[in-house]
């Protein structure tokens, strides 16, 4: 770590490391911005229409005049069981749901000041996994969104638009108060159900209010039994449905696909495909923030093994090998010490030798070690370094009897007919190898091979470095 920090501080500018910081920020803060957004537009989507699902659109087949003449027929428009299912199949689409109507009439009461309001409506219903379950309205504990036939009080949802044209349409004509959806919420409404000759009263409350929705919406098992106790003969085909995704919106496609079968989305499309758009915007800047991030860390990483391969390069910074014994060697050493770290380095070569015995193993070089002759090893041993500034200085033979590799090494020699003795056995000058003549050396390093003049040329190897000659 010391050593990364030191060639940063010897390569880098400050102003490369600042840049990086910056742009490193600069994808911090978009992406930072890019999630608040995200989060608060969840908010401002969720509490638009905080009733339905998150992630739903209504849809309805057109009335054309053919379903006109459908109608006057007993045939209504509606979805086959071929089309919902071609539905579900459609990416994004967790699921669908089918509206069924209250197949008998029904009928609303109410007061408002002296007012006496009574009007059919209707009411329809989605299974209940499609809405929200709980309201709080103003003043009152909470609210389950669940009903049955024998229940004291039933939940509504309505349209929004429904309350826009009573305040600003009906009220006002008829000189009647406006309401605010506080109000409606704990107002008094009765609902007044006549399957054939009968009369079923209910109380209601209205628990809130959809964008999506152009109808009035009780709970399913509530719809579902009163159809089956007071209108067991009747059809309910689905005229609407609700698609869900769990996606944060709907893909694209879908909206083609609906725009292909010309059905009709309910509330406000363009809402729904502004949400859409929002969405994918606000992914795409966190997108291109990880972006910004991603590729300054991977600039910064990049430099920084640059750096490293530029320094061996530059210093020749070896790595050292792991399957051998290792001996450290240094002019500042002492042959007192171990050898086994570059703290504790030997300081002759024959100390070395003898500390790595019969088994041979690896003399590295740290700092400099000025050389002045050795005894024959006990086993092969290689010389190496553990970087390209360490230097080894040849002031006179270096005997090897033994198999013997040198690698990794800068040589200085400063003494003429410095020369290895060697007897016969492979010798290996490897790669990365400098062997430069010192002030006032005139013919270098040589290499005298065999004994009585018995050598072959395969015995020595020359990867690198200059040699003088081999005799």
């Amino acid at each position: 770590m010391r050593l990364l920090f030191r060639l940063l501080k010897q390569n880098v500018s400050v102003w490369q490391i600042v840049g990086f910081i910056v742009v490193n920020l600069i994808g911090g803060v978009i992406v930072l911005a890019g999630t608040q957004a995200l989060a608060d537009f969840n908010s401002f989507a969720g509490g638009e229409d905080e009733l339905m699902s998150k992630g739903c659109v209504v849809i309805t087949k057109p009335v054309k005049t053919t379903n006109t003449i459908g109608n006057l027929m007993g045939l209504r428009p509606s979805f086959s069981k071929k089309e919902i299912e071609e539905l579900e199949d459609l990416a994004s689409v967790s699921a669908v749901g089918e509206f069924n109507t209250l197949m008998f009439e029904v009928k609303a009461a109410f007061a408002i000041g002296d007012a006496r309001i009574r009007t059919d409506i209707f009411l329809d219903a989605v299974p209940d996994e499609f809405v929200m379950k709980d309201f709080t309205p103003v003043g009152e504990s909470s609210v389950e969104w669940s009903a049955t036939p024998d229940s004291d009080t039933i939940p509504l949802i309505i349209p929004r638009n429904y309350m826009n044209l009573y305040n600003y349409g009906f009220a006002a004509s008829k000189g009647l108060p406006q309401l605010s959806d506080e109000l409606v919420e704990v107002f008094p409404i009765k609902l007044i159900f006549q399957p054939g000759d009968k009369n079923i009263v209910y109380n209601a409350k209205v628990c809130g209010f959809s964008n999506k929705l152009n109808t009035i919406l009780v709970p399913w098992d509530f719809l579902q039994q009163m159809n089956r106790k007071y209108a067991p003969d009747e059809r309910n085909t689905p005229a609407r449905l609700v698609l869900t995704t769990d996606a944060s919106e709907f893909e694209q496609s879908i909206f083609d696909y609906i725009a292909e079968k010309e059905y009709l989305v309910e509330g406000d499309a363009s809402h729904v495909r502004l949400q859409s758009f929002v969405y994918t915007l606000l992914w795409v800047v966190i997108g291109i923030g990880f972006v910004f991030s991603f590729l300054a860390f991977l600039l910064l990483v990049v430099s920084v093994l640059l750096l490293i391969e530029k320094n061996k390069e530059i210093s020749g910074i070896y790595e050292l090998p792991t399957d051998t014994s290792l001996i450290f060697l240094s002019d500042a050493g002492d042959d007192a010490n171990d050898g086994k770290t570059k703290e504790k380095p030997k300081k002759t070569l024959n100390a070395a030798q003898d500390a790595l015995g019969e088994a041979g193993g690896t003399v590295v070089i740290t700092g400099t070690y000025t050389h002045n002759g050795n005894k024959t090893p006990a086993g092969s041993v290689s010389i190496t370094s553990t970087c390209k500034n360490d230097l080894f200085i040849w002031k006179t033979w270096c005997l090897y009897t033994r198999d013997a590799e040198i690698y990794n090494l800068n040589i200085r020699v400063d003494k003429d007919y410095g020369f290895f003795l060697h007897g016969g056995t492979p010798l290996v000058i490897g790669d990365n190898m400098t062997i430069e003549n010192g002030p006032g050396v005139k013919y270098g390093l040589g290499i005298r091979a065999g004994e009585k003049g018995d050598f072959a040329l395969t015995d020595v190897t020359v990867k690198s470095g200059y040699v003088r000659s081999i005799f």
